[in-house]
């Protein structure tokens, strides 16, 4: 009965994430939502189903993507924040792309964006990684979006040679298309590899240092009314706000 209230809520929240990312973009994002299906159900077969390597065989560049489910992360022992340390200890990247606005990572207001964000930033800046902030906001709807993310990308690549894009999970599929029209060819990656980089099994579960006072520093700006970040404007502050103090509480934090 509990699995099957939980299926009943999982798909009332991909009906309702899907029509407002519908009334953005104009038409029902039906893979990305099937997709998001998975992630919930299955979260340990999805997350290695979205993990890409690209390389562009003139510069040897690079990429891989990895796609995530935002706050489930702080929730899913299938598919944690855990697994995401792991996979950026394991590629041994030189740069973390990121979906957080590119303002907000030269400011350090890195408690920003998709909340699974502020941990890859911060974990980047631990381990001495170069965070770059590539999203961008809803003007000309879903696909504008992606298109201007992509040009933030295409600009941040020629200094890197390992680097991870950590999205949202539905901006995997269109980040491939758009790297292979550029010259980027995606690379065998079995099952078994893909899971041994994302085994969290000798990850060291320490927070990293700078997740706490971020995520306390974008609730002060999002109860001071000036959230003024793109893509989080239209996001419920107490929601925000909710969820940011929700993972201190799991972090052993206090709030404020």
């Amino acid at each position: 009965m509990r699995r099957l209230r939980r299926i009943a809520l999982v798909v009332f929240g991909l009906v309702a994430a899907g029509v407002v990312v519908g009334g953005v973009s104009g038409k029902l994002p039906i893979r990305p939502m099937l997709t998001f299906l998975q992630f919930k159900l299955n979260p340990g077969k999805a997350r290695i189903a979205h993990l890409v390597h690209l390389r562009q065989p003139t510069t040897g560049n690079e990429v891989f993507l990895v796609g995530t489910t935002h706050h489930f992360h702080y929730e899913d022992d299938a598919w944690s924040v855990w697994h995401l340390k792991a996979i950026v200890e394991h590629l041994h990247v030189d740069t973390l792309l990121i979906e957080m606005m590119a303002d907000a990572v030269v400011e350090g207001r890195v408690g920003e964006g998709p909340v699974e964000m502020p941990f890859f930033a911060t974990l980047g800046a631990d381990m001495g990684l170069k965070v770059v902030g590539v999203d961008s906001g809803w003007d000309g709807g879903w696909q504008g979006r992606q298109a201007r993310m992509f040009e933030q990308v295409q600009a941040a690549l020629p200094s890197t040679k390992r680097a991870i894009i950590a999205s949202g999970m539905m901006h995997v599929e269109p980040f491939r298309e758009q790297l292979t029209s550029v010259g980027f060819e995606v690379q065998p990656w079995t099952e078994d590899e893909r899971r041994a980089v994302t085994d969290d099994s000798s990850v060291d579960k320490t927070w990293p240092k700078g997740l706490a006072p971020a995520l306390r520093a974008s609730i002060v700006k999002a109860r001071s009314g000036t959230m003024d970040t793109d893509p989080q404007r239209a996001a419920d502050v107490g929601w925000f706000v909710q969820i940011r103090e929700q993972i201190l509480t799991k972090m052993g934090e206090p709030l404020s």
